[in-house]
């Protein structure tokens, strides 16, 4: 069968955008856009590879996240290996990734708590030259993570360690930074089903009340700055006064939170 009547027969059975399914087809074929639109309408596909296509169009309609499909998702212009051991990096955290990279240089000494499949650190990493410690408590997650620093070739600049939020030897960063789970249980039962059926549950509950996980860093975060050291946290949408109570209750000060583009508080950066 020819490529391009797969293509059209395909978007009037099934429910699906065309964006979507284009990827999902080069992906398997290793075609370009290009070579697609330029080739389709003569490029004759085996029946193993229309078999394969079908297959992967049956699991994009169970809402299966196309990274996880094709094992990778852009951010910040790059490009990272992920499948369900991480969650797929999502474009509200590039506001964290900014502010990172303007309170940071090559002298800083950070701390990431959690990277999943490590944007925030390998770019860090690669656009600042900083020195980073990750720590992450999923041994799936971190062999994700130990890919991408290889994928990025900064093994130089990153040290992973498997542990509970902070490094079991006691260390002083002056930057701590995380995106860390912060749904709560009721939220966990309304969000998309693509993210609560597909994404891992322990990268997105922070307990019952959501916020418990963000306590715990807070709380222990001024054992592990320097003096004037800075914690920044990605946050939920109705967080912001529950953060900032936590916040000046453990010491810090000089706390601000950063708005998304929906103008929800979605980034705190205070100092200790």
């Amino acid at each position: 069968m020819k490529l391009s009547n797969i293509y059209k027969e395909a978007l009037k059975k099934y429910p699906i955008d065309p964006a979507d399914l284009l990827i999902i087809i080069n992906y398997i074929l290793g075609l370009s856009k290009e070579e697609f639109w330029t080739h389709g309408s003569s490029l004759v596909v085996s029946e193993e590879d229309i078999k394969k296509i079908n297959e992967y169009i049956g699991r994009l309609v169970e809402n299966e996240p196309i990274s996880y499909l094709t094992g990778e998702k852009e951010f910040y212009s790059e490009n990272f290996f992920v499948n369900k051991a991480v969650l797929i990096p999502r474009p509200e955290t590039e506001l964290l990734l900014e502010i990172l990279l303007e309170e940071s240089d090559r002298s800083s000494n950070i701390l990431e708590i959690g990277p999943g499949s490590g944007i925030i650190s390998i770019l860090a990493a690669k656009i600042k030259n900083a020195r980073i410690t990750s720590v992450e408590i999923d041994k799936d997650a971190l062999s994700v993570f130990k890919r991408n620093i290889q994928l990025h070739n900064v093994t130089h600049l990153i040290t992973p360690i498997y542990a509970d939020l902070f490094p079991p030897e006691k260390k002083e960063f002056n930057i701590i930074v995380s995106n860390p789970p912060y749904l709560s249980e009721i939220a966990m039962r309304s969000i998309d089903p693509g993210v609560r059926d597909h994404e891992p549950v322990t990268a997105l509950l922070g307990g019952e009340k959501g916020y418990e996980i963000i306590e715990r860093i807070i709380n222990r975060s001024p054992f592990h700055l320097t003096d004037g050291g800075m914690i920044l946290l990605e946050i939920g949408y109705d967080q912001r006064d529950i953060v900032k109570n936590i916040l000046e209750k453990r010491g810090f000060w000089n706390i601000r939170f950063y708005d998304d583009l929906n103008g929800i508080s979605r980034v705190v950066k205070a100092i200790i």
